[in-house]
């Protein structure tokens, strides 16, 4: 799906004596190649979200990279999806756009209503998702896409000093909701898993911190939780009971 492109050329007519005449365009409705590139890029996504909304497979796929670790395990997902679902979404609302050789990134903000086909129940949600793409074969291609708040969560989790943190979070103030909370606690964890349980506990309580700014009561409620399972783990029962209880009661 392109975009059709119209030049004004705004022409002022001069004349100089009787026998010539001076004609001016206006430099202002040039487009930079720069801006014709993030054009190209910012339709590879809009088109995205449109075959996604009409469950076209095929064509999904023919925007991605067939060299993308994603593409098969996407391809798989999509195919179930589109058995049980039917989709209506919004213009996606782009921003963050960054074009730079063979590699571009942007991020795709859309409002979803998903209703199952089996009980025509509908669920309504927004999904703000960041896209990689690279040129290839003289066309741009989807390498990644990724929920937004995983991303930042991510970036939570390697900042190195609380000032850095909360930078990433006044930047990104847009994404500290619901999904956020869930994705701290998926990298909280990982940590866990690995034995890594101060980092553990670091990532619970950014995300408990989180919940209450937001009030998501459920959110906070695994918060507490699984800082009481660290609390087991790091021999400090007190603290656990006390975790568990207030999760307890949520």
């Amino acid at each position: 799906m392109g975009r059709v492109f119209s030049y004004s050329l705004a022409l002022s007519i001069s004349l100089i004596g009787p026998v010539f005449s001076q004609v001016q365009f206006s430099s202002s409705v040039l487009n930079s190649p720069q801006s014709s590139v993030e054009t190209a890029v910012r339709a590879v996504v809009e088109n995205y979200f449109a075959l996604y909304a009409a469950k076209d497979l095929d064509g999904v796929m023919s925007l991605w990279s067939a060299k993308s670790p994603d593409y098969a395990s996407l391809k798989q997902n999509w195919q179930r999806q589109f058995a049980t679902e039917d989709y209506r979404l919004s213009s996606p609302r782009i921003s963050r756009a960054k074009v730079e050789e063979g590699t571009a990134s942007l991020r795709a903000t859309v409002d979803l209503t998903a209703t199952d086909l089996k009980n025509n129940q509908k669920r309504e949600q927004q999904i703000v998702r960041n896209f990689s793409l690279i040129r290839e074969d003289g066309k741009w291609k989807i390498w990644r896409y990724a929920p937004a708040a995983n991303d930042l969560a991510e970036a939570l989790v390697n900042a190195k000093t609380e000032a850095e943190r909360a930078g990433l979070l006044a930047d990104e103030g847009e994404l500290v909701t619901v999904e956020l909370v869930g994705a701290l606690s998926s990298q909280g964890d990982r940590f866990y898993n690995q034995g890594g349980y101060q980092q553990a506990l670091s990532i619970y309580g950014l995300g408990k911190v989180l919940a209450e700014k937001i009030a998501d009561r459920a959110g906070l409620a695994l918060a507490l939780n699984n800082i009481g399972r660290v609390h087991i783990r790091l021999g400090v029962n007190a603290k656990a009971l006390e975790s568990y209880q207030q999760s307890l009661a949520l």
